[in-house]
Formats: structure tokens, C-alpha cells, sequence
């Protein structure tokens, strides 16, 4: 199964009298808005038929570096690399470039994580994708201040 329609084939198959494909996709839609709605919020939410949980987890960046002296791990903020290439022909020259550092968050980077431990099914089969409008609302709520768990190396 790839998505809701083939989801909606085997449940067809499986239901004496199913609902209308309109009204599963509808009711299958205002779940999944309730349920970011929920993870957005700061809450755990366990995901029907026992396939797990999605939280908003986040984690303090350490600054790590090669033996170039550039960062490892640390994601690149192509905008301002470009304005900075833009800027500066050495800059461009040299392949400067800009990474983010997470300012905003005290140095925390965050992220969706679906939480398979909790579930029965053998979720290596399986795939989450965040859609991009539901990572870009999460990252405006945490520019405006907003906080998420986060996990606690030892």
C-alpha cells in the first residue's frame, strides 16, 4: 500500500458496507489535521493500529569539527550563503559557506520523530514523510519561542 486510495481498496474489500471513497479520504484528512494539531501542541501522538507515536523531539547541537576545521554534522543555510557568495566574490571563490547554528532555539535543532518502538507491526516496511507546510509551521512556532521535548544524551 503506497497511499489512501490503496488503503481505501483494501478496506473496501474488507467492510460489508464501507463509506464512500469522498468520505474516507474527508474523515482520513481532518485526522491527520487533528493529529499535527496535537504534535504541534507539544503532545504525543499515538498512531491508530498500533504502528507507533509522532512526537517533536529536539536535541542540543554539539559543534563538531573535521580535520579541515569545518563543521560536521551542521546543516548548511543556503540563503545565506548565497547572499554571502553574492556578496563577496572571495567568498564565492573560495566555496564559503554559511551554517545554521539554531540561534533562535538556544542551539537546539528539532525534528519530526515517529516513535516505532511503540508499535506491533514491523515498521522497516514502513515510511513517514512530513509534509514540507506541516515542517514550515513547525519551524515558525519555534522562531516565535516555542519549545519541544528534548532528548538528553548521557
Amino acid at each position: 500500500m503506497n497511499n489512501l486510495s490503496d488503503i481505501y481498496k483494501a478496506y473496501q474489500k474488507q467492510e460489508r458496507d464501507p463509506v464512500s471513497k469522498k468520505d474516507f479520504m474527508k474523515m482520513n484528512y481532518e485526522f491527520n489535521l487533528f493529529a499535527m494539531k496535537k504534535v504541534m501542541e507539544g503532545h504525543e501522538v499515538y498512531l491508530p493500529g498500533r504502528v507507533g507515536s509522532l512526537i517533536i523531539k529536539g536535541k542540543k547541537e554539539k559543534i563538531v569539527l573535521d580535520e579541515e576545521g569545518k563543521p560536521k554534522r551542521m546543516s548548511i543555510n543556503w540563503k545565506e550563503t548565497k547572499l554571502l557568495r553574492d556578496r563577496n566574490p572571495e567568498a564565492k571563490e573560495k566555496k564559503k559557506v554559511v551554517y545554521n547554528t539554531n540561534e533562535h532555539s538556544d542551539g537546539v535543532r528539532y525534528r519530526f520523530w515517529w516513535r516505532k518502538d511503540l508499535g506491533l507491526v514491523n515498521a522497516d516496511y514502513y515510511s513517514l514523510r512530513i509534509a514540507r507546510c506541516r515542517k514550515r509551521e513547525a519551524s515558525a512556532l519555534i522562531k516565535q519561542g516555542k519549545t519541544y521535548r528534548l532528548i538528553h544524551e548521557p
